[in-house]
C-alpha cells in the first residue's frame, strides 16, 4: 500500500465520535426505554443501560449515532441486529429486539453487567493466565456459533468482548460482521468504497488489505485480544494509525513473552500462531484452537491412569530396546572389547541414551511416543511442556534407580552366584528383578494422591495426564419452521404463525427476521419476574408480551433451533459422550433454577429441548405431542436427580464406560444432598475415557501377542546379537564359529544345501582359525551349544593344521558362499522354515493358556484393565468370569482348530512337521483378518458377539 492509502486508510478507521443522538441528560427516556446511564461508544452508536418499561427488564440499548444518520449506516446498523440475531448462544451477546423511535433506529441487546475485557484489564491489569485463557475459551464458543451461522464478526477485540455477572465471557457488537451464507442485498451497502473496516491494532493483514476473509481472520483477531489479556496492550502499538496499520501489514508483532516473560513458550507459541501474518499459518478451525489452549485454562486436566502409564513405558521399552538391538547389529565394534568394565559402561550408556531419548521427546513434544499413542502427555504445573532440564531430571531419577541399585547389590554380593545349588541361583535371580522393578516404588505416593503424581514426577514439578479429547456434541437438526410473509396481523411488533399445539403458536418477528413462539396465558399473570429475567444459556429467554385481535395475552419467547429431545431419539440412541454433554447443560440449569426459584412444576424428556449444535435447553412445560411421564417437583433436589437418571439411561447400559455407574446409581437414588455438587460430578466426568478407541483395542488384541512373540523374538535375536559380537571379539576377523558349525552341518548332511568339496574348505577354515580350541575349550570363550561343542571337537581332530596357502583358500571359499546359507542363528542344525511355525504355535498356545489362568484368578486379563477397557454384557457389569471363559474360548478358536487338526494328523500317524508350514499359511492369514475386523469394530469383534458381550471404557 502507497503512503496515501495508509494515509487514507489510518483516518477512515479512527472512531467518529457520536454525537448526543438527541439524547438530553441522563436519566431521561427514549421511547419505551429509560436510559439510566451511557456505557460506551464507537464509530457506528452509543450504547446506554436501560430499562425497558413494558418489561422492567434492564438491557443494553444501542443507539444510532446522529452524526452517521444517513441510509448507509442506518442499514448497516440495522443489519448488526438482525446478524446478532442469529446467533443463539450462551456465549453471544443476545438480542431482544430492534425498532426504530422517532426515526432514530436502536438495538436492544443483553446487558453485560461485567463490562468488557478491556474494562477487566483496567481494573485488575495484565490477568493471570488461567482467567485470561478461560475468557477467550468462552469468546471461541461465541465465535464458533457465529461461524456456524456463517457470520465472520471481523471486529473481535478486548472492546468487544463481554462479562457477565458471573465472569462468563461473551462476544458482542458486530457492526462490522458479514453474512457469508447470505450476501447483503443491493440495497444494503456494508462498507464504504475505499473504507477499511476494523481495529487495526487487532485485524489481520488480509482485512487491512481488503482480501477476501475466512474464520482465521477472526482467529488473528482472537489471538490479538489474548495477548492484550495476558500483557495489557495490544499486539501492534504504534503512535499513529498509519504506523499501526504499516506494522500489522509487515507481521511485526513482538512476542508475548517480551512484554510477560512469566507466560510459557508453549502458550506463547499459541499467540504467535493465531496473529501470523499468512492465514494458512494460522489455526484452521476454532476446535484446533480450543484444543491448544485448554491446558492453560483452569480446567483441572485428568491425571493418566497408572496403569495406562504402564503399558505406555512398556510400549516405549520396546522402542529403546529396538534402538538398542539396531546399534548392536549396525555397530558390531561396540562389542570388540568385551569386558565387565565394558559391560557396565554399556548399561550407564544406554541408560543416559533413554534419558535423552525422554528429555527431548517431553520437552519438544510433550510426550513420548508410547505415551502419545496411549493418549497421554507430559506437562508442568502451569499446563505447558516440561523445560528440557526439567524433563531430563525426571527421567534421570527414574532410570538411574535401577542401575543403582543393581551397583548396590552388586557390592553386597547378592548379584553373584556363590555356589552352583539352584538357591543361590534363586537369589541372583531375585535380586535382579528387584533391581530392575525397584523404580515402580515410585508410584507407592501416586495410588493414593488425586493427581496420581509420582516421587519423581513431585521432585520435578511434572505432571503425565491425558491428552484434552475433542469430543464434539452431537448436531441434529431443526424442526421445519414455516417461513411467514409479511401479513396484515401482527401482535405488537410480531406475526402470529401456524399452531403447535394447545395454547402455542408460532411467530416472526419481521424486523430481526427470526421465529418466536407465542403462548397463551390462560389467565395467569404470566411469568415471575425470576423467569422474565432469566438470561441463561439453559433457558428459553421471555422476550415480552403481545395481544392479540381479540385482546387476548400472550407471551412471546426465544425459538430455539434444534429439536425436541424425543424428537432426536428417534433418529437412534445417543453416544455416552453426547449424552454427558446433554448432562452438563441440564445440572447447570437444574443448580441455577433451584437457586433462583425457575424450576418447572413439572420436569420430564419432554421439556428438555436440544439445539443445532447439541446444547441441552429446559423448556418451562412439555413440548406438544410428547406424552410422557412427568415428575412433580415437590423436593426439587430429588426430582432433578431422578430427571438426569432418565437422560442418563438414555444410552444404552452395553456402550456406557463403568465409571458412570457410580454417577447414574446416585442420581437414581437422589444422593446428591445439593445439585452443585451433582453438576461438579458430571464436569468431573466430562475429563474422562467416554470409549473404547481402536488404539486401547489394538493393545488388547495385540499385547500378549507381542508377549508370546515379540518378547522371545526380540531376546533371541539380542542374545545372538551379543553372541555374535563375543565371537568376533574373540576371533577378529573370521565369521563367528556358529555359522560356520552351521554352514559344515548343511554342506556334509542336508541334501539341499550338500556339497562336500565345500564340507571339506570349512572344516579346513575351522582347523585354522580354532587350533588354540584343539585340546580343551577356553573358559573366556562365548558359550557354545553341547552339539555344537561336539562337533567341533570331532572336526578340530580329524582336520590336520592346514598350511598359510590352503587355509587362505578356504577363507575365499567360506566367506563366498556364507551369504548363500540361511541364517541358523546359534542353533546350528535347525531348519528354521520347518521350526519357526511350530515355535509359533507353541507360543501362542502358551499365551493363550496365561490368558486363561489371568481370567480364572481375575476375572478379566489385567492388560484389559491396564488399558481402560471392560466387557459388559446386557445384565452383567462388568461380564462375569464364566462369560469371559467363554470370551477366551471363542476369541482362541482359530488356535484351538489349528491344535485339533495337528492332533488329528497326529492320532492318525502322520508326520506334523512337514506339513506344518501348510497350516500356517492358513490359519495365520484367518486370524489376522480376525484381528483386522476387531480393530475395525473396537466395540464388539466377533469374539464379543459370539460372546455376548460389549467392550466399554472402564
Amino acid at each position: 500500500m502507497c503512503s496515501a492509502c495508509l494515509l487514507s486508510a489510518g483516518a477512515a478507521t479512527q472512531p467518529v465520535q457520536p454525537a448526543g443522538a438527541g439524547v438530553a441528560a441522563l436519566p431521561c427516556t427514549l421511547g419505551d426505554y429509560r436510559l439510566l446511564r451511557k456505557l460506551g461508544a464507537g464509530g457506528m452508536g452509543i450504547v446506554y443501560e436501560a430499562d425497558h418499561i413494558p418489561t422492567g427488564r434492564r438491557l443494553a440499548l444501542k443507539v444510532l449515532s446522529q452524526s452517521l444518520d444517513n441510509e448507509e449506516q442506518r442499514q448497516r446498523f440495522l443489519r448488526e441486529g438482525r446478524l446478532a440475531a442469529t446467533i443463539d448462544h450462551p456465549n453471544s451477546v443476545y438480542v431482544f429486539g430492534t425498532e426504530e423511535i422517532d426515526g432514530l433506529p436502536v438495538i436492544a441487546m443483553e446487558l453485560a453487567a461485567g463490562g468488557t475485557l478491556r474494562d477487566e484489564v483496567k481494573r485488575r491489569g495484565p490477568l493471570p493466565v488461567r482467567d485470561a485463557v478461560d475468557a477467550i475459551l468462552g469468546i471461541i464458543e461465541g465465535l464458533e456459533a457465529a461461524h456456524a451461522r456463517g457470520i465472520l464478526h471481523r471486529d473481535m477485540k478486548p472492546s468487544n468482548c463481554f462479562l457477565t455477572g458471573e465472569g462468563k465471557a461473551m462476544v458482542g457488537d458486530y457492526g462490522l460482521s458479514i453474512s457469508q451464507a447470505s450476501p447483503p442485498p443491493d440495497d444494503e451497502p456494508v462498507t464504504r468504497s475505499g473504507m477499511v473496516m476494523g481495529t487495526p491494532a487487532f485485524s489481520p493483514p488480509e482485512q487491512l488489505r481488503a482480501q477476501p476473509l475466512d474464520q482465521r481472520a477472526d482467529i488473528y483477531s482472537t489471538g490479538g485480544t489474548l495477548y492484550y489479556l495476558l500483557t495489557g496492550k495490544a499486539p501492534v502499538e504504534r503512535t499513529t494509525p498509519v504506523e499501526t496499520v504499516a506494522a500489522v501489514l509487515e507481521g511485526r508483532v513482538p512476542n508475548v513473552r517480551t512484554a510477560r516473560p512469566e507466560v510459557s513458550d508453549d502458550l506463547a507459541a499459541v499467540v504467535a500462531r493465531c496473529l501470523a501474518p499468512q492465514a494458512a499459518a494460522r489455526f484452521g478451525s476454532y476446535a484446533e484452537l480450543r484444543a491448544a489452549l485448554v491446558p492453560f485454562s483452569s480446567t483441572a486436566p485428568e491425571p493418566a491412569p497408572l496403569g495406562t502409564r504402564f503399558v505406555a513405558g512398556l510400549a516405549d521399552g520396546v522402542l529403546l530396546g529396538g534402538l538398542m538391538f539396531l546399534v548392536l547389529v549396525l555397530w558390531p565394534q561396540w562389542g570388540q572389547a568385551v569386558s565387565d568394565e565394558f559391560a557396565t559402561m554399556s548399561e550407564w550408556a544406554f541408560t543416559a541414551f533413554g534419558i535423552v531419548f525422554h528429555a527431548v521427546a517431553e520437552s519438544r513434544w510433550g510426550a513420548t511416543p508410547g505415551k502419545w499413542l496411549f493418549g497421554l502427555r507430559v506437562a508442568g504445573l502451569d499446563g505447558a511442556r516440561p523445560r528440557w532440564h526439567r524433563a531430563a531430571v525426571r527421567a534421570a531419577i527414574f532410570s538411574i534407580t535401577a542401575v543403582v541399585v543393581e551397583w548396590i547389590l552388586t557390592l553386597l554380593g547378592l548379584t553373584t552366584e556363590t555356589d552352583e545349588s539352584m538357591m543361590s541361583s534363586i537369589l541372583v535371580i531375585a535380586a535382579l528383578l528387584f533391581a530392575g522393578a525397584s523404580p515402580l516404588l515410585f508410584f507407592i505416593p501416586a495410588l493414593r494422591r488425586p493427581d496420581r503424581a509420582a516421587v519423581h514426577d513431585l521432585l520435578t514439578g511434572v505432571r503425565v495426564i491425558l491428552r484434552p479429547r475433542g469430543n464434539e456434541r452431537l448436531k441434529v437438526a431443526g424442526l421445519p419452521l414455516a417461513v411467514l410473509s409479511r401479513g396484515p396481523e401482527t401482535w405488537g411488533p410480531f406475526q402470529p404463525g401456524p399452531v403447535i399445539g394447545e395454547g402455542l403458536r408460532q411467530g416472526h418477528d419481521p424486523l430481526l427476521r427470526r421465529p418466536v413462539l407465542l403462548q397463551a396465558r390462560h389467565g395467569q399473570a404470566g411469568p415471575a419476574a425470576a423467569r422474565r429475567d432469566c438470561a441463561r444459556g439453559g433457558r428459553l429467554r421471555w422476550l415480552q408480551s403481545v395481544s392479540d385481535a381479540a385482546g387476548g395475552a400472550w407471551d412471546v419467547w426465544q425459538a430455539p433451533a434444534g429439536s425436541p429431545l424425543l424428537t432426536v431419539l428417534a433418529e437412534g440412541a445417543p453416544r455416552w459422550s453426547q449424552v454427558l454433554f446433554w448432562l452438563d447443560d441440564l445440572a447447570a440449569e437444574l443448580s441455577a433454577a433451584e437457586k433462583d426459584g425457575t424450576l418447572p412444576a413439572q420436569l420430564s424428556t419432554a421439556h428438555i429441548w436440544i439445539t443445532t449444535d447439541g446444547r441441552a435447553v429446559l423448556l418451562d412445560e412439555a413440548w406438544p405431542g410428547l406424552n410422557v411421564g412427568a415428575i412433580a417437583t415437590t423436593d426439587p433436589n430429588a426430582s432433578a436427580q431422578q430427571l438426569l437418571s432418565q437422560v442418563g439411561g438414555l444410552c444404552p447400559a452395553v456402550h456406557r464406560p463403568l465409571h458412570a455407574d457410580a454417577l447414574l446409581t446416585s442420581l437414581a437414588q437422589a444422593a446428591f444432598e445439593r445439585l452443585s455438587h451433582m453438576s461438579g460430578n458430571i464436569k468431573h466426568l466430562l475429563q474422562k475415557k467416554m470409549d473404547v478407541s481402536r488404539l486401547s483395542r489394538s493393545a488388547t488384541i495385540v499385547g500378549p501377542l507381542v508377549a508370546a512373540l515379540g518378547v522371545p523374538a526380540f531376546a533371541l535375536l539380542m542374545i545372538d546379537a551379543v553372541q555374535k559380537m563375543e565371537w568376533e571379539a574373540a576371533f577378529p576377523g573370521v565369521i563367528p564359529l556358529p555359522k560356520v558349525l552351521d554352514m559344515e552341518d548343511r554342506a556334509s548332511r542336508d541334501g539341499r544345501w550338500k556339497d562336500a568339496a565345500l564340507a571339506g574348505q570349512i572344516r579346513i577354515h575351522i582347523a585354522g582359525h580354532y587350533d588354540s580350541l584343539r585340546d580343551e575349550a577356553r573358559e573366556d570363550l562365548p558359550i557354545l551349544a553341547p552339539s555344537s561343542l561336539q562337533k567341533l571337537r570331532k572336526i578340530l581332530k580329524d582336520q590336520p593344521m592346514p598350511d598359510a596357502a590352503g587355509l587362505a583358500a578356504a577363507d575365499v571359499a567360506v566367506r563366498k558362499a556364507a551369504p548363500a546359507f540361511p541364517y541358523a542363528g546359534y542353533a546350528p542344525g535347525v531348519d528354521w522354515e520347518k521350526a519357526v511355525p511350530a515355535i509359533v504355535l507353541i507360543l501362542l498356545i502358551a499365551a493363550a493358556l496365561v490368558q486363561l489362568l489371568q481370567v480364572a484368578v481375575f476375572g478379566a486379563p489385567p492388560l484389559m484393565r491396564l488399558t481402560g477397557v471392560a466387557a459388559v454384557t446386557e445384565h452383567q457389569r462388568p461380564a462375569g468370569r464364566l462369560r469371559m471363559l467363554w470370551r477366551w474360548c471363542v476369541g482362541w478358536a482359530p488356535l484351538w482348530l489349528v491344535g485339533a487338526v495337528l492332533g488329528i494328523c497326529a492320532a492318525a500317524g502322520m508326520r506334523i512337521m512337514p506339513v506344518l508350514p501348510e497350516i500356517c499359511q492358513v490359519w495365520m492369514p484367518a486370524l489376522l483378518l480376525l484381528i483386522i475386523f476387531a480393530l475395525l469394530v473396537p466395540r464388539r469383534s466377533l469374539a464379543d458377539r459370539l460372546a455376548g458381550t460389549w467392550l466399554v471404557a472402564r
